[in-house]
């Protein structure tokens, strides 16, 4: 929740925020022997990479910056491959929903274009979606 406030206020990830989250995914990792919702170390280790590389894919088109970047990756260490898919998806929906609504306020897409979207805060929810058991009601 730190890494998304700071990223709503300064549109800023920091390395040292990142380095503290990987710290403590490690951590947790090697005092549990599973990820923070029970996955075991090879989907923790898949979820970095996914929670890595598909935030990449916005990194190199330009929408998304180098720390959003780092932090997916670390998000996914923590949570594992199921659940840093369930907490992209979710994050993804809410950044577009955010560029509408900007879209519509604004009343065209040059006014709208000029403000970045912060995508810590929407990993954030996305997280907390996973943490409530949000794929489970979408899924039952």
């Amino acid at each position: 929740m730190a890494v998304a406030l700071i990223d709503a206020a300064t549109a800023r990830i920091s390395n040292a925020a990142v380095l503290c989250g990987l710290l403590l995914a490690l951590a947790v990792l090697l005092i549990q022997g599973h990820g923070l919702l029970g996955a075991g170390a090879a989907s923790c280790g898949i979820g970095f990479l996914l929670g890595g590389l598909i935030p990449l894919s916005g990194y190199l088109a330009g929408g998304l910056g180098a720390g959003d970047v780092k932090f997916g990756a670390v998000l996914g260490l923590l949570l594992g491959t199921a659940a840093v898919l369930w907490m992209l998806l979710v994050a993804a929906l809410l950044m577009g929903i955010v560029s509408l609504l900007m879209l519509l306020l604004a009343g065209t897409a040059a006014a709208a274009g000029k403000r970045r979207i912060p995508a810590g805060p929407a990993m954030a929810a996305g997280v907390w979606f996973v943490i409530l058991g949000g794929p489970e009601y979408l899924i039952a």
